[in-house]
Protein backbone atom coordinates (compact mmCIF):
# COMPACT_ATOMS: atom_id res chain seq x y z
CA UNK A 1 0.00 0.00 0.00
CA UNK A 2 2.70 2.32 0.51
CA UNK A 3 4.05 2.38 -3.22
CA UNK A 4 0.37 2.56 -4.06
CA UNK A 5 -0.46 6.18 -1.95
CA UNK A 6 3.47 6.88 -3.14
CA UNK A 7 2.12 6.55 -6.62
CA UNK A 8 -0.89 8.39 -6.22
CA UNK A 9 1.19 11.58 -4.86
CA UNK A 10 3.61 11.50 -7.88
CA UNK A 11 0.57 11.44 -10.44
CA UNK A 12 -1.08 14.24 -8.23
CA UNK A 13 1.66 16.47 -9.06
CA UNK A 14 1.48 15.70 -12.52
CA UNK A 15 -1.67 16.68 -12.58
CA UNK A 16 -0.97 19.87 -11.42
CA UNK A 17 1.98 20.77 -14.42
CA UNK A 18 -0.71 19.40 -17.11
CA UNK A 19 0.51 16.68 -19.59
CA UNK A 20 1.93 18.41 -23.17
CA UNK A 21 -0.94 17.43 -25.45
CA UNK A 22 0.75 18.82 -28.43
CA UNK A 23 3.19 15.72 -28.83
CA UNK A 24 1.34 13.00 -29.27
CA UNK A 25 2.61 9.28 -28.51
CA UNK A 26 6.01 9.47 -27.11
CA UNK A 27 8.24 8.01 -30.01
CA UNK A 28 10.43 5.04 -29.67
CA UNK A 29 14.21 6.52 -29.71
CA UNK A 30 17.55 4.80 -29.44
CA UNK A 31 18.98 3.69 -25.98
CA UNK A 32 21.73 5.55 -24.98
CA UNK A 33 25.71 4.76 -25.29
CA UNK A 34 26.61 2.07 -21.92
CA UNK A 35 27.77 4.58 -19.04
CA UNK A 36 31.50 3.79 -18.82
CA UNK A 37 33.69 4.89 -15.42
CA UNK A 38 36.62 5.41 -14.76
CA UNK A 39 38.59 3.15 -12.39
CA UNK A 40 41.04 5.30 -11.35
CA UNK A 41 38.48 7.56 -9.71
CA UNK A 42 36.90 4.64 -7.69
CA UNK A 43 37.81 5.22 -3.93
CA UNK A 44 39.59 2.50 -1.99
CA UNK A 45 37.49 -0.09 -0.48
CA UNK A 46 36.56 0.94 2.87
CA UNK A 47 37.55 -0.97 5.81
CA UNK A 48 35.15 -4.33 6.48
CA UNK A 49 32.93 -5.08 9.70
CA UNK A 50 31.18 -8.22 10.92
CA UNK A 51 28.13 -8.45 9.55
CA UNK A 52 27.23 -12.22 10.37
CA UNK A 53 29.43 -14.99 11.66
CA UNK A 54 32.19 -15.53 9.11
CA UNK A 55 30.94 -12.70 6.95
CA UNK A 56 32.46 -8.52 6.55
CA UNK A 57 31.16 -6.15 4.70
CA UNK A 58 32.65 -3.66 3.00
CA UNK A 59 29.96 -0.18 2.94
CA UNK A 60 31.47 2.33 0.04
CA UNK A 61 29.53 5.48 -1.28
CA UNK A 62 30.62 6.47 -4.66
CA UNK A 63 28.73 9.59 -5.16
CA UNK A 64 25.24 9.25 -3.67
CA UNK A 65 25.60 5.60 -4.98
CA UNK A 66 25.61 2.39 -1.94
CA UNK A 67 27.34 -0.60 -2.74
CA UNK A 68 28.22 -2.76 0.10
CA UNK A 69 31.03 -5.90 -0.58
CA UNK A 70 30.10 -9.16 1.32
CA UNK A 71 32.92 -11.50 1.67
CA UNK A 72 34.24 -14.26 3.67
CA UNK A 73 36.33 -12.95 6.78
CA UNK A 74 39.48 -14.80 5.71
CA UNK A 75 39.20 -14.66 2.22
CA UNK A 76 42.89 -13.32 0.60
CA UNK A 77 42.83 -15.29 -2.60
CA UNK A 78 42.87 -13.01 -5.56
CA UNK A 79 40.28 -14.04 -8.46
CA UNK A 80 38.96 -17.09 -6.35
CA UNK A 81 34.97 -15.77 -5.49
CA UNK A 82 32.10 -15.93 -7.97
CA UNK A 83 30.31 -13.02 -7.49
CA UNK A 84 26.22 -11.88 -7.04
CA UNK A 85 25.30 -8.29 -7.90
CA UNK A 86 22.05 -7.64 -6.49
CA UNK A 87 19.77 -4.62 -6.15
CA UNK A 88 17.22 -3.81 -3.81
CA UNK A 89 13.44 -5.04 -4.39
CA UNK A 90 10.28 -3.26 -3.69
CA UNK A 91 10.21 -0.45 -6.15
CA UNK A 92 6.94 0.61 -8.20
CA UNK A 93 9.56 0.33 -11.26
CA UNK A 94 9.46 4.02 -12.26
CA UNK A 95 11.79 5.02 -9.46
CA UNK A 96 14.80 3.75 -7.42
CA UNK A 97 15.82 2.58 -3.88
CA UNK A 98 18.52 3.04 -1.53
CA UNK A 99 20.16 -0.44 0.25
CA UNK A 100 18.90 -0.54 3.41
CA UNK A 101 19.17 -3.33 6.84
CA UNK A 102 15.90 -5.28 5.71
CA UNK A 103 17.49 -6.12 2.42
CA UNK A 104 20.19 -8.07 4.00
CA UNK A 105 18.34 -11.00 4.29
CA UNK A 106 18.43 -11.70 0.50
CA UNK A 107 22.16 -10.64 0.17
CA UNK A 108 24.02 -12.78 3.13
CA UNK A 109 22.93 -16.45 2.14
CA UNK A 110 25.31 -16.82 -0.89
CA UNK A 111 28.01 -16.29 1.35
CA UNK A 112 28.48 -18.96 3.32
CA UNK A 113 27.99 -21.23 0.04
CA UNK A 114 31.20 -19.53 -1.45
CA UNK A 115 30.33 -16.48 -3.34
CA UNK A 116 31.11 -12.69 -2.93
CA UNK A 117 28.20 -10.55 -3.15
CA UNK A 118 27.85 -6.91 -4.00
CA UNK A 119 24.56 -5.18 -3.34
CA UNK A 120 24.50 -1.57 -4.83
CA UNK A 121 21.60 1.39 -4.99
CA UNK A 122 19.05 1.80 -7.75
CA UNK A 123 19.24 5.55 -8.88
CA UNK A 124 16.23 7.92 -7.99
CA UNK A 125 15.82 6.74 -4.75
CA UNK A 126 13.44 8.74 -2.53
CA UNK A 127 12.24 9.32 1.01
CA UNK A 128 9.29 6.86 2.32
CA UNK A 129 7.15 9.95 3.05
CA UNK A 130 8.53 11.54 -0.30
CA UNK A 131 6.24 14.81 -1.55
CA UNK A 132 5.14 14.50 -5.77
CA UNK A 133 8.63 16.53 -6.41
CA UNK A 134 10.46 14.50 -4.68
CA UNK A 135 9.43 11.27 -6.61
CA UNK A 136 9.24 12.85 -9.46
CA UNK A 137 12.96 13.59 -9.50
CA UNK A 138 13.40 10.12 -8.94
CA UNK A 139 11.89 8.88 -11.55
CA UNK A 140 13.47 11.48 -13.96
CA UNK A 141 17.03 10.08 -12.00
CA UNK A 142 16.13 6.26 -12.58
CA UNK A 143 15.09 6.98 -16.26
CA UNK A 144 18.51 8.75 -16.83
CA UNK A 145 20.53 5.69 -14.95
CA UNK A 146 18.57 3.50 -17.71
CA UNK A 147 16.31 1.40 -15.04
CA UNK A 148 19.31 0.87 -12.74
CA UNK A 149 21.28 -0.69 -15.78
CA UNK A 150 23.99 2.29 -15.33
CA UNK A 151 24.10 1.70 -11.64
CA UNK A 152 24.97 -2.37 -12.33
CA UNK A 153 27.64 -1.52 -14.36
CA UNK A 154 29.34 1.04 -12.04
CA UNK A 155 28.99 -1.50 -9.46
CA UNK A 156 30.97 -4.38 -11.71
CA UNK A 157 33.18 -1.79 -13.01
CA UNK A 158 33.81 -0.82 -8.96
CA UNK A 159 33.74 -4.41 -8.43
CA UNK A 160 36.48 -5.74 -10.63
CA UNK A 161 38.85 -2.49 -9.97
CA UNK A 162 38.83 -2.92 -6.00
CA UNK A 163 38.09 -6.54 -5.55
CA UNK A 164 40.43 -8.17 -6.33
CA UNK A 165 39.70 -11.52 -4.56
CA UNK A 166 36.14 -11.93 -7.28
CA UNK A 167 36.62 -13.61 -10.12
CA UNK A 168 36.00 -11.31 -13.21
CA UNK A 169 34.73 -14.57 -15.19
CA UNK A 170 32.34 -15.50 -12.69
CA UNK A 171 29.56 -12.74 -12.46
CA UNK A 172 26.34 -13.37 -11.51
CA UNK A 173 23.25 -11.03 -11.37
CA UNK A 174 20.32 -11.82 -9.16
CA UNK A 175 17.38 -9.98 -7.56
CA UNK A 176 13.66 -10.71 -6.16
CA UNK A 177 10.53 -8.85 -7.66
CA UNK A 178 11.32 -5.25 -9.33
CA UNK A 179 15.10 -6.45 -8.37
CA UNK A 180 14.49 -9.26 -10.61
CA UNK A 181 13.31 -7.26 -13.10
CA UNK A 182 16.64 -5.87 -13.10
CA UNK A 183 18.54 -8.40 -13.14
CA UNK A 184 16.52 -9.56 -16.63
CA UNK A 185 17.31 -6.41 -17.86
CA UNK A 186 21.31 -6.50 -16.98
CA UNK A 187 21.87 -9.93 -18.12
CA UNK A 188 20.47 -8.69 -21.48
CA UNK A 189 22.77 -6.01 -21.76
CA UNK A 190 25.80 -6.88 -19.89
CA UNK A 191 28.16 -8.86 -21.70
CA UNK A 192 30.40 -9.30 -18.53
CA UNK A 193 27.27 -11.32 -16.94
CA UNK A 194 28.50 -14.95 -16.86
CA UNK A 195 24.84 -16.09 -15.62
CA UNK A 196 21.09 -14.73 -14.32
CA UNK A 197 18.90 -15.44 -11.42
CA UNK A 198 15.64 -13.71 -10.97
CA UNK A 199 13.13 -14.71 -8.53
CA UNK A 200 9.19 -13.45 -9.39
CA UNK A 201 10.03 -10.48 -11.56
CA UNK A 202 7.96 -8.56 -13.19
CA UNK A 203 9.29 -8.44 -17.25
CA UNK A 204 6.01 -6.75 -18.99
CA UNK A 205 6.28 -3.30 -17.22
CA UNK A 206 4.08 -1.58 -19.47
CA UNK A 207 1.27 -4.01 -18.42
CA UNK A 208 2.35 -3.69 -15.03
CA UNK A 209 1.91 -0.29 -15.09
CA UNK A 210 -0.82 0.12 -17.60
CA UNK A 211 -1.56 3.88 -19.01
CA UNK A 212 -2.92 5.35 -15.57
CA UNK A 213 0.42 5.92 -14.79
CA UNK A 214 2.80 5.62 -17.91
CA UNK A 215 0.32 8.54 -19.93
CA UNK A 216 1.05 11.14 -17.18
CA UNK A 217 4.50 10.58 -16.72
CA UNK A 218 4.97 11.22 -20.98
CA UNK A 219 2.98 14.54 -20.32
CA UNK A 220 6.08 15.47 -18.92
CA UNK A 221 8.66 13.19 -19.96
CA UNK A 222 8.06 12.40 -23.75
CA UNK A 223 10.33 9.62 -24.06
CA UNK A 224 8.77 8.34 -20.66
CA UNK A 225 6.73 5.45 -22.65
CA UNK A 226 9.85 4.77 -24.66
CA UNK A 227 11.88 3.81 -21.97
CA UNK A 228 9.84 1.63 -20.19
CA UNK A 229 9.74 -0.66 -23.71
CA UNK A 230 13.53 -0.52 -24.23
CA UNK A 231 13.88 -1.80 -20.28
CA UNK A 232 11.25 -3.96 -20.21
CA UNK A 233 12.69 -7.55 -19.95
CA UNK A 234 9.80 -9.11 -21.89
CA UNK A 235 10.96 -6.99 -25.20
CA UNK A 236 14.77 -8.19 -24.66
CA UNK A 237 14.13 -11.39 -24.01
CA UNK A 238 16.19 -12.72 -27.27
CA UNK A 239 18.84 -10.56 -26.10
CA UNK A 240 19.27 -12.86 -22.82
CA UNK A 241 22.18 -15.66 -23.57
CA UNK A 242 23.63 -16.47 -20.30
CA UNK A 243 22.39 -19.15 -18.40
CA UNK A 244 18.60 -17.86 -16.90
CA UNK A 245 17.29 -19.71 -13.11
CA UNK A 246 14.52 -18.05 -12.70
CA UNK A 247 11.88 -18.76 -10.02
CA UNK A 248 8.14 -18.27 -9.10
CA UNK A 249 5.42 -19.34 -6.65
CA UNK A 250 2.38 -20.43 -8.60
CA UNK A 251 -0.07 -18.53 -5.50
CA UNK A 252 1.98 -15.31 -5.73
CA UNK A 253 -0.22 -12.95 -5.35
CA UNK A 254 1.52 -10.09 -6.56
CA UNK A 255 3.03 -10.72 -9.95
CA UNK A 256 1.81 -14.01 -11.82
CA UNK A 257 3.40 -16.59 -12.70
CA UNK A 258 1.99 -16.43 -16.14
CA UNK A 259 4.40 -13.35 -16.58
CA UNK A 260 6.93 -15.57 -16.33
CA UNK A 261 5.74 -18.39 -18.43
CA UNK A 262 5.23 -16.16 -20.86
CA UNK A 263 9.02 -14.67 -20.20
CA UNK A 264 10.86 -18.19 -20.17
CA UNK A 265 8.63 -19.27 -23.33
CA UNK A 266 10.33 -16.16 -25.01
CA UNK A 267 13.34 -16.19 -23.59
CA UNK A 268 13.90 -20.15 -25.05
CA UNK A 269 13.33 -19.21 -28.30
CA UNK A 270 16.58 -17.95 -28.86
CA UNK A 271 18.55 -19.42 -25.38
CA UNK A 272 18.21 -23.39 -24.42
CA UNK A 273 19.98 -22.63 -21.21
CA UNK A 274 17.14 -21.75 -19.00
CA UNK A 275 15.91 -23.26 -15.48
CA UNK A 276 12.80 -22.24 -14.63
CA UNK A 277 11.52 -23.45 -11.02
CA UNK A 278 8.02 -23.30 -9.86
CA UNK A 279 6.82 -23.22 -6.35
CA UNK A 280 3.26 -24.47 -5.31
CA UNK A 281 3.41 -22.18 -2.63
CA UNK A 282 5.23 -19.44 -0.04
CA UNK A 283 3.60 -16.14 -1.67
CA UNK A 284 5.89 -13.01 -3.70
CA UNK A 285 8.54 -13.52 -0.79
CA UNK A 286 8.30 -16.27 1.63
CA UNK A 287 8.78 -18.95 -1.65
CA UNK A 288 12.04 -16.61 -2.62
CA UNK A 289 13.86 -17.19 0.84
CA UNK A 290 13.01 -20.54 1.60
CA UNK A 291 13.03 -22.31 -1.45
CA UNK A 292 14.41 -20.09 -4.10
CA UNK A 293 17.35 -18.72 -3.01
CA UNK A 294 18.79 -22.14 -1.61
CA UNK A 295 17.86 -23.82 -5.07
CA UNK A 296 19.53 -20.93 -7.26
CA UNK A 297 22.67 -21.62 -4.83
CA UNK A 298 22.65 -24.64 -6.39
CA UNK A 299 22.18 -24.23 -9.74
CA UNK A 300 24.87 -21.13 -9.97
CA UNK A 301 27.34 -23.52 -8.08
CA UNK A 302 26.42 -26.49 -10.59
CA UNK A 303 27.15 -23.89 -13.66
CA UNK A 304 30.63 -24.93 -15.55
CA UNK A 305 33.24 -23.04 -13.63
CA UNK A 306 30.47 -22.13 -11.10
CA UNK A 307 30.38 -21.74 -6.94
Amino acid sequence: MKIFWACVALLALIATIGCNQGNGPAQPIAPPAPVTFDAASFPPLPPPRPVAPGIVVHEAMLGSAQIWVYLPANVATPASLPCVFVAPAGTPLIYGMNLGDGDRREQLPYVPAGFAVVAYSISGGVPDNHTGAQGLAGVRAFKDAEGGLTDARRAIDFTLARVPAVDPKRLYTAGHSSAGTLSLLVAENEPRVAACVAYAPCSDVRRRLGDRIIRPLEGVMPDFGAFIDRTAPINGAARLRCPLFLFHAQDDKNVSISESIAFVNEVRKTNPNVTFVQAQRGGHYNSMIQEGIPKAIQWLKALPGGG
